[in-house]
């Protein structure tokens, strides 16, 4: 499966690089932000943009995984922030949004 490290959520487009192509723990890892972007779409945002979000690195280590990315939306600045995840048994989840 290609993973498409950035992640359009329909207020945006995407970069002219193409993705790299990523596996094992990183790939769970991407696998998860993307549910989340997926889920967020799935509310009223009548009155909000989706975020774009970039991942721009994965670290993973002793069953913790950092995610730096950033994000952005229609008329607000990027930010950058880091998504903390911890492994369980059946694959990653996200337990931080923040810095």
């Amino acid at each position: 499966m290609l993973l498409v490290c950035l992640i359009v959520g329909g207020c945006g487009g995407g970069g002219a690089s193409k993705p790299k192509r990523v596996s094992g723990p990183a790939k769970q890892v991407a696998s998860v932000i993307w549910r989340l972007q997926k889920a967020t779409a799935a509310h009223d945002f009548a009155t909000i943009c989706r975020p774009l979000i970039r991942i721009q690195a994965v670290e993973i280590q002793d069953g913790r995984a950092a995610a730096g990315v950033q994000t952005t939306g229609v008329g607000q600045a990027p930010t950058t922030d880091v998504i903390r995840l911890v492994r369980e048994k059946r694959g990653f989840r996200i337990v931080s949004l923040g810095r």
